[in-house]
């Protein structure tokens, strides 16, 4: 929980600082290397949690936070400070983000229950009847609260609006494809935490290569094309991963698919950070930030939670896992037609998204 609450404060806060310390050509060239690195913080997390539970214990990686988070605190205070200009008061909004924590917490615990119960569980249903009712108590509380937790600016423009739905099902997708992988290649390859750690790290360096490379590449490009084709390579690496079974090596059944994820992650993640936080009216630049960074959080636990359902419903990983895929093909599938609905479709902008930037 203390985790949670550090993260939901630093997190917001750094993208807030980019937002107003760079701008045009440097602004674009921040929010890329801020997506490259939350892809490889990933990814990365995944290698140095396997080196450590290999040498030692589980234990270790948590402990490792505690230095990193103290190098992480030396930096920002020698290189931001303390003192900054002068801030208006701000309201916590702590009614709507009570209901928020609520609302996420039972609409994943009622999909958690599902992959256990079944879908005509009372518990199960009960568990997300009560994340509906409490998603609405959140716009009525919010809509009548003075400085609101989600104001209605920031989802007001229909490119933003079409980026945020798109960052949540993509880090549900995202979020599944880093866990679930790992259990297969350790419970049917045999892959110890080392190995199956360092399995997942081309993934890591195909994001490099996108977000750095392949984004120099295709700058002319508009963000929303882009968007569209990363998506759409995503697609191919995780549909290509429903064909894994019991019989499938990892340099055929998981190597080729995970590195055209990476790159197809790498398109498309900085579009949609940039049409975001670049179009967000300034006075709501911290505030945009911290719904950005909720969607990422937010969307991965739905992720986990929904990949679940498929995942437990057989006799192991190898008889499971291409249903995993199944799922997540599918709500990739709902990503690209979402972005085609929002930036697209009938009534949408023809002017690319944050083009005067």
């Amino acid at each position: 929980m203390l985790q949670g609450a550090g993260a939901a404060v630093a997190g917001p806060t750094g993208l807030a600082l980019l937002t107003l310390a760079f701008e045009g050509e440097r602004r674009r060239r921040a929010f890329g290397l801020y997506s490259t690195v939350t892809g490889l913080g990933a990814s990365a997390g995944m290698v140095l949690g396997g080196v450590l539970t290999w040498l030692g214990d589980w234990r270790w990686s948590l402990l490792v936070n505690v230095p990193i988070g103290l190098a992480i605190i030396f930096t920002g205070l020698r290189t931001l400070g303390l003192r900054g200009d002068a801030t208006r008061a701000r309201s916590l909004g702590l009614p709507s983000a009570l209901l928020v924590t609520l609302a996420v917490t039972s609409g994943v615990y009622g999909l958690v229950h599902a992959a256990e119960k079944g879908w005509g569980d009372g518990a199960t249903l009960g568990s997300l009847a009560a994340s509906v009712v409490l998603w609405g108590v959140l716009l009525v509380v919010d809509r009548r609260a003075a400085e609101p937790l989600l104001p209605g600016a920031i989802f007001a423009d229909r490119d933003r609006a079409g980026a945020f739905v798109n960052l949540l099902l993509l880090a549900a997708v995202l979020t599944g494809f880093l866990i679930y992988p790992v259990q297969y290649l350790q419970n049917v390859l045999g892959f110890d935490a080392l190995e199956s750690g360092c399995a997942i790290l081309p993934f890591g360096a195909a994001l490099l290569v996108s977000t750095q490379a392949l984004a120099k590449l295709v700058a002319t490009v508009d963000l929303r094309v882009r968007a569209v084709v990363g998506l759409l390579v995503v697609l191919v690496g995780i549909s290509w991963l429903t064909l894994l079974d019991e019989h499938s090596s990892y340099a055929t059944g998981v190597l080729p698919q995970i590195v055209l994820i990476g790159l197809g992650v790498g398109v498309a993640i900085i579009p949609f950070n940039l049409v975001i936080l670049t179009t967000a009216p300034p006075e709501h630049a911290g505030v945009t930030a911290g719904v950005l960074q909720t969607a990422l959080t937010i969307g991965g636990s739905v992720g986990l939670a929904v990949l679940l359902i498929p995942f437990t419903d057989g006799t192991g990983a190898a008889d499971t896992i291409s249903r995993v895929f199944v799922w997540a093909s599918l709500i990739t599938v709902l990503a690209i037609l979402a972005t085609l609905a929002f930036w697209f479709g009938p009534g949408a902008s023809k002017a690319s998204p944050a083009a005067d930037e």
